[in-house]
């Protein structure tokens, strides 16, 4: 018998909710694209991207769009899921949604992305997301 007792899992289970990761998300996206506009000219090129707070009406949302630079990252949240819109080419978009899923095993709150069915960090879906716009191949 384990003398701590069981392992908790009730903090982690509670803090798994679309809003507290839509509030995380933000954060961290805001975070890398100031680190990306502070990099040296040589490493980011002629690109800036400004972050863009909307926190108007029922359904939050947050941009990320290129100064001077094409493209533009939308991120808004709905009742049941975060709605990531990617337009790279005028006219052209994608649409993902992200959602948080709780793992009873591993006692962890990770996003599954619908578009691939895989779970990610809160950072890994700012990675996933950003790279193509900072970095296009």
């Amino acid at each position: 018998m384990n003398p701590n007792g069981p392992p908790s899992w009730v903090a982690g289970r509670a803090d798994c909710r679309l809003d507290f990761k839509f509030e995380a998300l933000r954060e961290i996206v805001e975070r890398d694209v100031e680190e990306f506009n502070g990099l040296p000219q040589e490493k980011r090129g002629q690109k800036v991207f400004k972050f863009i707070p909307g926190d108007e009406g029922v359904h939050p949302w947050f941009i990320v769009e290129g100064v001077g630079a094409p493209g533009k990252i939308k991120f808004k949240l709905f009742e049941d899921f975060i709605l990531v819109t990617h337009g790279f080419v005028p006219h052209e978009e994608s649409e993902s949604r992200i959602r948080p899923a709780w793992n009873a095993v591993k006692r962890e709150c990770r996003l599954l992305a619908d578009d691939d069915k895989q779970t990610y960090e809160v950072w890994e879906i700012s990675q996933r997301v950003l790279e193509d716009l900072f970095f296009p191949s």
